[in-house]
């Protein structure tokens, strides 16, 4: 399929810029960009343990801030962010259990607040935001299955609400809005104890919720 001349980008146009090291070293953590900020959540230390803190880098000074620690270390999580607010939620914590616990913080405030759990323990859930209402596609639960498990989180009620489930289980995968469609493509399953990628690409249409 022939790409649009519009959508081709001469080579010499794209470069590289090494920003300032975060820091705290970590993997496995979960970047927000919110109002021209990059805030990075939890994630794993040098010793593998799922860690607490969190950082913002504002992108025009290019300069790190420590912020409060979250209420609950994870790894692995899953982040977004709803108005003014940033919501993380899932991961594993020090056991490498996955965790239910949902946590939002509040900028302007400077202060994490507790917002009611999945209901389902998981990591390696996908994101996203519509209309002031996240959705929470698959994960992975404590008996390493992933699920086709979507869940939609309401903030004016506090609560989450089961959804059609999508008709391929999946965790690690990535999932964008397009219209009124939400897509999810990519998964890891879990055989023997190894990771196999596959790359499937799924469209949800619209839910009921309202998309």
């Amino acid at each position: 399929m022939p790409i649009p001349e519009m959508a081709l980008s001469p080579v010499k146009s794209l470069y590289w810029e090494v920003f300032p090291s975060m820091v705290t070293q970590r993997v496995y953590c979960t970047p927000v960009l919110w109002a021209g900020r990059l805030y990075v959540l939890g994630g794993c230390s040098e010793n593998g343990l799922p860690l607490d803190s969190a950082e913002v880098l504002d992108l025009e000074s290019q300069r790190w801030c420590e912020l409060p620690p979250l209420p609950t270390a994870r790894a692995g999580a899953s982040a977004v962010a709803v108005g003014d607010q940033l919501m993380v939620m899932g991961g594993m914590d020090a056991q490498q259990s996955p965790l239910a616990s949902v946590e939002v913080y509040h900028p302007d405030e400077g202060k994490w607040e507790r917002k009611t759990g999945l209901g389902q323990p998981s990591m390696g859930i996908t994101t996203l935001e519509k209309d002031g209402k996240v959705y929470a596609l698959g994960g992975m639960g404590a008996d390493t299955t992933p699920q086709a498990t979507v869940r939609l989180y309401e903030a004016t009620k506090d609560q989450w609400l089961p959804l059609t489930s999508m008709p391929t289980p999946r965790y690690g995968a990535f999932s964008f809005l397009r219209g009124n469609k939400i897509y999810v493509l990519g998964l890891i399953r879990t055989v023997e104890c190894s990771h196999s990628s596959v790359g499937e690409v799924e469209s949800a249409l619209q839910y009921a919720a309202g998309i």
